[in-house]
């Protein structure tokens, strides 16, 4: 049994040596590619894009690139503030305009959004004393079982369904104006 045992053990580590050559080996492979692949991403973030301000876009650099290349001196130009030099006068008074049309247009959202709520509320009471499921039920426990009231419930709900389109259209209004204000899009009254 002793040599039988032997050639067992002797049999599997020989199916079992290839296997774990191979795992190895895939392990290997992966690593080489991971490797790779930094070494060809690494030369672009070793060269960094060109970068470009204000002192690029004035023509006054252009003429001093014109003066670099022929060696001639350029026509100066009158001196233009440059974004070095601090905010623009009044810069203050744009970002404060801003930010209360920001907050005006949210104020009217919110506005138009609660009216729009409150009708929508009202209408689902109403509903709710029309189901028989609910708990307001007219004609239940709870209810005042009087037909007068079902007439009621029905003509308020009909107006108030009839009311909605405008409370929506506000909101609608609203939401765009909001939009206008954040994305600093000048409303047509201000043009």
């Amino acid at each position: 049994m002793t040599a039988r045992r032997t050639v067992t053990v002797l049999g599997l580590l020989a199916l079992a040596l290839p296997a774990a050559a191979a795992a190895q080996g895939l392990g290997d492979a992966a690593a080489r590619e991971r490797a790779r692949r930094a070494r060809e991403a690494e030369p672009s973030r070793a060269t960094p894009a060109p970068t470009y301000g204000n002192e690029d876009l004035s023509p006054s650099s252009e003429a001093k690139k014109g003066e670099a290349q022929s060696g001639a001196p350029a026509q100066a130009e009158p001196a233009s503030p440059s974004a070095d030099e601090g905010p623009h006068p009044g810069a203050g008074d744009v970002i404060r305009d801003r930010r209360a049309r920001i907050d005006a247009a949210q104020a009217e959202f919110d506005q138009a959004n609660a009216a729009l709520a409150a009708i929508e509320g009202r209408i689902k009471q109403l509903q709710d004393m029309l189901n028989p499921m609910s708990g307001s039920f007219i004609y239940g426990a709870g209810g005042s079982n009087n037909a007068n009231d079902e007439a009621l419930v029905r003509s308020e709900l009909s107006r108030l369904e009839g009311q909605l389109d405008e409370p929506r259209r506000a909101v609608t209004a609203a939401r765009q104006a909001l939009d206008d204000a954040e994305r600093g899009r000048v409303p047509p009254t201000y043009r």
